[in-house]
């Protein structure tokens, strides 16, 4: 919402409406791309198996495929199922 208020009003007019070169996608393709150079790894489509924990807390995930990730950080998404 922020970045969003900087780009309304990056024109020095309050309520004034500035758009994105390349539209919304732009920011996350860059918010992405910034990540990355960071050392961020992001998977879509990967099924997770398990979860592990150590100390109570999130230290990986084992994925469908039997494939272990590990890291100290984690966020994640999902796509509800649908119901009938």
């Amino acid at each position: 919402m922020l970045v969003w208020r900087l780009a309304q009003e990056s024109g020095g007019l309050q309520a004034a409406v500035s758009q994105l070169k390349g539209g919304t996608a732009s920011l996350a393709t860059a918010l992405m791309a910034a990540a990355e150079h960071h050392g961020v790894e992001f998977r879509t489509g990967a099924r997770v198996a398990s979860i592990m924990v150590e100390n109570g807390r999130p230290a990986g995930v084992v994925l469908a495929s039997g494939e272990v990730c590990s890291g100290r950080l984690w966020s994640r998404t999902w796509t509800p199922a649908k119901r009938a």
